[in-house]
Order: C-alpha cells, then structure tokens, then sequence
C-alpha cells in the first residue's frame, strides 16, 4: 500500500513539474518579447518579435546553455522549490528590465 502511495505521488510530482516546467518556458518567451521590444528594437533597428519566435529562442538558449554549476546546497531542494526560483527569476529580470526601459 505504501508503496502504491510513493508511485501516486511520485507520478503527480512528475506531471506538477512538466506543468510548471511549460508555465516557466511561457513566461520566459513573454519576457523575452518584453525585452526584446524594449531594448533590441529601437538599438539595432530589428523586428519585433512574435511570442513563438521568442519561445524558440528560449528554447534554443536552453539547449546551448549548460547548467553545469549546481549549489550542493539546492540539490535537495523540491522540485516545487527549483521551479519557484526559476520563475521568480524570470520575473526579477523582467522587472529589471522595465525598470531600465521607463528610466532610461
């Protein structure tokens, strides 16, 4: 029965964290649209960028970018934990970004 209840939970970890995993890469594209708008654009002259063109980029980033350093204190941190970290960065930057964009 025990054993039942590791798997059940095991598996509703695995699905919360590719749902949350999804909800991350979105916010990231929606940031980086954001980012892109406010500083690429009127810099270089380029296009703005479309919300799927900018999940790709984050997509691809993800893929060149190691993560090769980890904090050994983390490694047992949740998966909820990591996430949360994640997305809070992503909205940390974002507002960073604001920030520069309306003072600048």
């Amino acid at each position: 029965m025990n054993k039942d209840k590791n798997s059940a939970n095991d598996l509703a970890v695995a699905l919360a964290s590719l749902l949350f995993s999804g909800i991350n890469v979105a916010l990231r594209g929606w940031a980086v649209t954001w980012l892109w708008r406010w500083f690429a654009v009127p810099t270089f002259g380029v296009k703005e960028l479309t919300a799927t063109m900018a999940l790709g980029l984050v997509l691809l980033v993800e893929i060149l970018t190691p993560t090769a350093y980890t904090n050994p204190e983390n490694e047992n941190s949740d998966t909820a934990t990591k996430l949360g970290k994640k997305i809070g960065t992503t909205l940390g930057i974002l507002l960073a970004g604001w920030v520069i964009h309306f003072f600048a």
